[in-house]
């Protein structure tokens, strides 16, 4: 994939360009916990990336249109936001494991985020 192409699905791109390829894992020279984080950002990140395709204003149907309060009470939101933190957990400590000053302001700002 051409790196200026946009895509919706970027944990697809991760765990099949690098996850799923050993030589790329080897060339970035990425170790056990640093590939556990990115694993951990794909299992999070596919389900909040499969949000994105929600339509936010009801479904249309034949018979009539499906509110989104009828698919998202107040649980369902929970978990949502929940797995956007967790995947925001494993970003920082993925980035925080790289020891690279260029990645401090991100860092801090999202410590803001998780206030940590």
């Amino acid at each position: 994939m051409d790196s200026a192409e946009k895509t919706n699905f970027p944990s697809d791109i991760l765990a099949g360009d690098i996850l799923n390829n050993p030589e790329m894992t080897l060339e970035l020279q990425l170790d056990k916990e640093q590939i556990k984080l990115l694993l951990k950002m794909v299992d999070n990140a596919s389900s909040l990336e499969e949000q994105r395709s929600m339509p936010r204003y009801g479904w249309e149907t034949r018979d009539r249109i499906i509110k989104p309060s009828e698919i998202y009470d107040e649980l369902k939101a929970k978990e949502i936001m929940d797995r956007a933190l967790e995947t925001l957990d494993a970003v920082y400590a993925f980035f925080e494991s790289l020891y690279m000053v260029e990645l401090e302001g991100v860092l801090e700002e999202m410590e803001r985020c998780l206030k940590r």
